[in-house]
């Protein structure tokens, strides 16, 4: 909130999905439809860029095109294209921040990055792409980065904005105005890479910190850091498996686990639940493509493509995607949960798939005090008696700890206020007493 206190002119929205398909020419796709109370509170004009982002979070800032709504509105509502609204990571029941941000600047070039995979294209051919697309990019007008463009010509292609130039130099804009004189160039992934600016080193794909689970906790970063270092690793004729699946009783870790290679912030994560359609599944791999590295993580993978009953459907989809991933080498790692691995479909179990899966097994006494202590207070006499109860906690896995402890605390603070209802209280404030637990 504090975003939008020092920000001028700024208003709180919330996200409608517009109906209606977008136009063919995407002249359309990156506005975002206001109201006129709204466009006039701003000062606003229509084809006017505005900066728009969640308000909990502002490093989500894209930028977009403003544009009076054809509906009647309420004054707190946008209403943007779907694919508009994916390509932001916006969600309907996000609180979403939109500013002006100035005029819109006409680029002089737009570089657009193959991305098709498979067969290079051929240096002859490049100049016949760039006419084609210049003239797709002058019916839309506004262009933005990251837009994709899907092009049947000699073959089948896709190309993704990679930057904007003006008098030969790089635009800080996200988006830009492509005018008749304006033209394209189109470079390669290796290109891309090597025109990036570096702004520090990358965050390392690596987990750490969680008890009781280390040999799963080793084997897994084993695996992820053959993603972190690809341009170094050596031999580079073998076939890199794109998928880890994680699997265990409930409350062993396993949603813990992806949460964690999520927060590493080692690329953009996407994420595939048990209801998703085949049609979102399919985009959530082409975006996560684009946006390498990125990091796709499927909790509870049973229900998604179950052996039993089976889904063929989505299966193959899957089967597909990954197979895809791993031929072509791209930084994208799919890391899946599932309470048995034997529930998992061999399809995915074949070569470039889930090839390694990663059990994370009942605690044992070593395991449940490491967890135990992890969880508890750090006083000398409280971690012996946590250690005791570690002895006596068969089974338990490290969600049943955690509420354990919970109980016990509850328990704890109940009898206290009990005793110093009658009389003054017999321990020393601070120790926490557990209840005597037998497995």
């Amino acid at each position: 909130m504090a975003d939008l206190q020092s920000t001028q002119r700024c208003a709180e929205v919330k996200i409608r999905t517009l109906p209606n398909a977008e136009r063919s020419d995407r002249k359309d796709v990156s506005r975002v439809f206001l109201s006129m109370d709204t466009l006039l509170e701003l000062r606003l004009e229509a084809g006017q860029p505005c900066s728009v982002w969640k308000v909990e979070d502002a490093d989500s800032r894209r930028e977009a095109i403003a544009w009076p709504s054809a509906q009647k509105i309420n004054r707190n509502v946008m209403q943007m294209f779907k694919s508009f609204q994916d390509h932001c990571g916006f969600r309907l029941e996000d609180r979403i921040a939109v500013a002006p941000v100035g005029p819109l600047v006409t680029a002089d070039c737009v570089v657009l990055r193959d991305v098709s995979g498979g067969t290079a294209m051929e240096e002859k051919d490049r100049a016949h792409w760039e006419w084609y697309l210049e003239d797709k990019l002058v019916r839309a007008e506004s262009i933005f980065s990251d837009m994709l463009y899907e092009v049947t010509l000699k073959g089948r292609r896709s190309f993704i904005v990679e930057s904007f130039l003006l008098a030969g130099r790089p635009l800080p804009n996200k988006i830009a105005h492509f005018s008749p004189t304006s033209r394209v160039q189109i470079i390669d992934e290796q290109a891309a890479a090597l025109e990036r600016p570096t702004t520090g080193p990358r965050p390392i794909l690596h987990v750490s910190g969680i008890a009781g689970i280390d040999s799963a906790l080793q084997k897994l970063n084993d695996v992820l850091a053959d993603f972190s270092d690809v341009a170094k690793t050596s031999p580079t004729w073998g076939r890199r498996a794109c998928g880890v699946l994680l699997h265990g009783a409930h409350g062993s870790g396993k949603t813990l686990l992806l949460e964690r290679v999520a927060a590493t912030g080692w690329g953009r994560v996407f994420r595939i639940d048990a209801d998703t359609k085949t049609q979102t599944i399919r985009e959530v791999f082409k975006d996560a493509r684009l946006a390498a590295p990125s990091i796709i993580l499927l909790d509870d993978l049973e229900a998604l493509a179950a052996a039993d009953p089976p889904k063929p459907a989505t299966t193959a989809l899957l089967s597909d995607e990954m197979a895809r991933l791993s031929s072509d080498a791209v930084q994208v790692v799919v890391l899946a949960a599932a309470a048995s691995a034997s529930a998992v479909p061999l399809p995915l179990r074949k070569r470039g798939r889930f090839t390694t899966d990663i059990l994370l097994p009942i605690p044992d006494a070593d395991a449940r005090r490491q967890i135990l202590r992890s969880l508890g207070p750090a006083e000398e006499e409280e971690v012996k008696l946590l250690d005791r109860l570690a002895e006596r906690t068969h089974a338990y896995t490290a969600e049943d700890l955690a509420l354990l402890l919970d109980r016990a605390c509850f328990l704890a603070r109940h009898r206290r206020r009990g005793e110093a209802a009658s009389n003054p209280p017999a321990t020393p404030p601070g120790q926490l007493e557990l209840p005597t637990t037998e497995a």
